[in-house]
């Protein structure tokens, strides 16, 4: 069974984030459980569409000094130009953690 999941590909990527002591931590997971981790950059992407919004976050040049909301209007235009890409829905849900929150999950 080991053998099957590493040599198919389940497609499944996910986007792991949340506070750590330095600030941030931000990951993804790919196939066949490879582990990356994107803190120093600043942001990632997964799925058909991350080549795209990618390319969108790095012309922005995306800064850890940013404001929410010039970080939310850059996400959101990443997320449209993903969209070109076969299977990329326009469809979109959002989640921003308030600050309150970040305390009480390093608390």
């Amino acid at each position: 069974m080991d053998q099957a999941l590493t040599e198919d590909d389940a497609g499944v990527e996910i986007i792991i984030a949340g506070p750590d002591p330095g600030g941030y931590s931000l990951h993804t997971v790919t196939n066949p459980g490879v582990a990356q981790n994107h803190t120093p950059m600043g942001y990632c992407a997964i799925g058909s569409g991350a080549p795209h919004a990618m390319y969108c976050m790095i012309e922005g040049s995306h800064g850890r000094s940013w404001g929410r909301g010039e970080v939310e209007q850059l996400v959101r235009q990443a997320k449209r130009r993903s969209e070109v890409a076969p299977g990329v829905g326009s469809c979109t849900q959002m989640m921003v953690i308030p600050r309150e929150m970040e305390y009480e999950a390093t608390a």
